[in-house]
């Protein structure tokens, strides 16, 4: 299910997530795609905040972002996305972290 990130359960899930190692490791998938710039942008935030998020390697060129679990995940078929536990899925996920870690150096 892809939300935005609007809803108070989400950015409080966000934010839960983010801020306990234990839990982000449980609960968040980053679907990434190395060659892609959108992604690229979120792996910098990532390490700028001094975060480690499990990540899944989408494979764009071979258009596994167009397979029917992808499409589950991400009906708009891109990267990047944020799965979080509850199975809704972030893709403004700079807005999403810079919301959950504000003042994460």
């Amino acid at each position: 299910m892809l939300v935005e990130f609007t809803s108070t359960v989400d950015a409080v899930t966000c934010a839960v997530a983010v801020q306990n190692p234990i839990a982000r490791e449980n609960s968040m998938k980053f679907y990434d795609c190395a060659t892609a710039p959108s992604p690229r942008r979120v792996r910098i935030f990532l390490a700028e905040k001094g975060l480690t998020v499990p990540t899944v390697q989408v494979d764009l060129r071979n258009g596994e972002q167009l397979t029917p679990s992808f499409r589950a995940l991400n009906p708009d078929c891109t990267v990047p996305v944020l799965e979080l536990d509850s199975g809704a899925a972030i893709t403004d996920i700079i807005l999403c972290m810079a919301r959950c870690t504000p003042g994460r150096q």
